[in-house]
């Protein structure tokens, strides 16, 4: 029904095509490739979780949005475990590093995105990290 829906959008003449934000790589290639067809460029949604508690607020109260279970295992444990903030803080920033740079890899050698919408709410610090993979 999504893919239909934006097939809709793009015959009406949508300059771009703006995903969700994205956490599971193989249901995110699956609804590109359905909607690569539209000739449409598309920007990717991140969303880079800077605690567990948006990691669980994501999975559990945003519609469409599902965060893997190995990925609220790998956020749950930086809070559980430990205890020191700043080291907290740098374990969540390399987590999201090492999330999105193969994610976002594998979709631009697919040649599936034409860009990325990176959603860093009260999270500016992440930006210098994630340059690399945002940047193209």
């Amino acid at each position: 029904p999504e893919i239909l829906k934006i097939g809709r959008k793009a015959e009406a003449g949508c300059e771009f095509i703006q995903t969700q934000v994205v956490y599971d790589l193989d249901r995110t290639i699956e609804f590109l490739t359905g909607i690569r067809k539209y000739k449409v460029p598309i920007l990717l949604g991140i969303f880079p979780m800077k605690s567990y508690g948006i990691a669980k607020g994501f999975d559990t109260f945003v519609p469409g949005v599902s965060v893997p279970k190995e990925i609220l295992a790998k956020w749950k444990s930086v809070k559980k475990d430990v205890t020191d903030k700043k080291q907290k803080k740098e374990l969540y920033d390399q987590y999201n590093y090492e999330l999105f740079k193969p994610f976002v890899s594998e979709l631009r050698k697919k040649n599936l995105i034409d860009g990325i919408h990176c959603m860093a709410v009260h999270y500016p610090r992440i930006f210098p990290k994630l340059k690399d993979i945002i940047g193209g």
